[in-house]
């Protein structure tokens, strides 16, 4: 099955981009259980706490339901790319107020 890379642990101030934003998820377990697999029961995330802005490989992590296995995950790690938010700039012509 195929789902979304989440972002989780992502320092304020930062944002990251993922390449590929999608992973497959091949389980194994019971016939009967995996033909009732709701998609949205498996969710796939990276965890970014503790990482700086730069580019960085990450295993995603995946949560399943029971009584099956994550048998692999393609591909194994995605890239990230953390870059700093940049800071808002005020309009030319316009001023704070006190």
């Amino acid at each position: 099955m195929t789902s979304t890379v989440e972002i989780q642990g992502l320092r304020r101030g930062l944002r990251a981009s993922l390449s590929p934003p999608t992973v497959q998820v091949i389980l194994e377990g019971p016939e009967t259980l995996l033909a009732e697999i709701d998609p949205d029961s498996v969710q796939v995330f990276v965890d970014l706490a503790g990482y700086v802005a730069g580019m960085h490989r990450v295993d995603p992590i995946v949560i399943h339901p029971p009584n099956v296995r994550v048998v692999s995950v393609i591909p194994e790690t995605v890239e990230i790319t953390i870059d700093l938010v940049p800071a808002a700039t005020p309009s030319p012509g316009t001023t704070a107020t006190p």
